[in-house]
């Protein structure tokens, strides 16, 4: 009775501590710091995720929601691993990670998944993946924990930041973003403002 009631007092107690850390999240944390080490420690994390993930060269009709949502993560770290970010102040590194991670997880540009069948519709593959696809859509409603996870702790560290940030500026916070989103644009980076986390 006793170890039941322990193991009851620590799942409550981990469920009152919020969403456990993914390598999203612990990139956005060293991104947010300037710390760049960190931030490569993450990507390396995200990258080994993906060991358990469709690999290129899989039947791609076979992709999951799970397997986009790692993919998204390494792809995203890799965005906000640039030379300059690290020169420019906190408001532009929030603006861009808002930009680059602030959505749920999709297929970019660069990757391989953009082949599979169920991203790609022509007339000549229409008729493939027919019951695959139709998985895929179900599976996108039912959330997998690894999905919630990585977008609950991915939202903790953007609002947490939003809210530093908020109280850092007062009432002059938009008035430093906008100056922040200015400031990379000056860097070649177009960056939506206001942003939104999804």
């Amino acid at each position: 009775m006793r170890n039941l009631m322990a193991m009851v007092l620590g799942c409550l107690a981990l469920a009152a501590c919020g969403p456990s850390s993914s390598p999203l999240s612990r990139g956005l944390e060293a991104f947010r710091d300037g710390d760049r080490n960190a931030l490569k420690t993450a990507e390396q994390d995200a990258e080994t995720e993906t060991k358990s993930a469709i690999q290129p060269g899989d039947n791609l009709c076979k992709v999951t929601v799970e397997d986009v949502d790692k993919y998204h993560a390494v792809y995203a770290l890799r965005q906000l691993d640039k030379d300059v970010m690290f020169t420019l102040p906190e408001e532009a590194r929030l603006a861009y990670a808002l930009k680059v991670a602030g959505h749920s997880a999709h297929v970019w540009d660069e990757s391989f998944l953009r082949r599979a069948p169920l991203f790609v519709q022509t007339p000549d593959n229409v008729e493939d993946c027919k019951e695959e696809k139709r998985t895929f859509m179900t599976d996108q409603m039912k959330v997998s924990d690894y999905a919630m996870n990585q977008v609950n702790s991915r939202d903790e560290v953007l609002w947490d930041w939003i809210a530093r940030l908020k109280e850092k500026h007062g009432g002059d916070y938009d008035t430093a973003m906008r100056a922040a989103v200015h400031r990379l644009e000056g860097e070649g980076y177009d960056v939506p403002w206001p942003a939104e986390v999804d």
